[in-house]
């Protein structure tokens, strides 16, 4: 690493989950107003002119699809809060950033973390599936929608798909996590 440049524009607010379009002009994160607040909205900024602002309202843990035709993002209040697929026009010469479509993916409640296989066929993300607020992992496939647990990941979160696709890691906030 030969420098260390500040993208986010934000004044005492947290920015978090970066994640860099696949031709390497844009970069989103997740910016809440305040810390601790419940309101996040996903921010862009084109990197070659330094230029950023909102890209999506009440979402949050923006990652680009390989390609850079689509962000995966979970949605939050009044947003359902499921995972949803934004369609992405972007230009780097110009700047322009624009969202072409959002559909939610799933029907599962507090979601979070998605995050594209590198085919763009699948997302794999976390959710809470009771009132008890464990979260798991699942995977969503794109052309069935059909949602699939993953075994053994209870207290899983922030999970991310190997660039080879061979694999998932995630961290695990339950003590001796599986």
């Amino acid at each position: 690493v030969s420098s260390v440049d500040r993208i986010t524009d934000s004044q005492g607010q947290p920015d978090t989950f970066p994640g860099q379009s696949a031709d390497g002009c844009f970069v989103t994160w997740d910016e809440a107003p305040s810390i601790g607040g419940a309101e996040h909205d996903v921010r862009i900024a084109h990197l070659p002119s330094g230029e950023s602002g909102t890209l999506l309202d009440h979402a949050r843990y923006p990652s680009w699809s390989h390609d850079g035709s689509n962000l995966v993002f979970a949605g939050i209040a009044p947003r359902s809060p499921q995972v949803y697929i934004a369609g992405m026009d972007t230009d780097c010469a110009t700047g322009d950033a624009f969202v072409t479509s959002q559909d939610p993916v799933t029907d599962l409640y507090r979601t979070g973390d998605p995050d594209f296989t590198p085919d763009a066929t699948k997302v794999v993300f976390n959710y809470n599936r009771d009132a008890d607020a464990i979260s798991t992992l699942a995977v969503v496939d794109l052309s069935s929608l059909v949602v699939t647990d993953l075994s053994a990941t209870d207290g899983a979160g922030h999970a991310f798909v190997r660039d080879e696709g061979d694999g998932i890691g995630f961290g695990n906030s339950q003590e001796g996590g599986q």
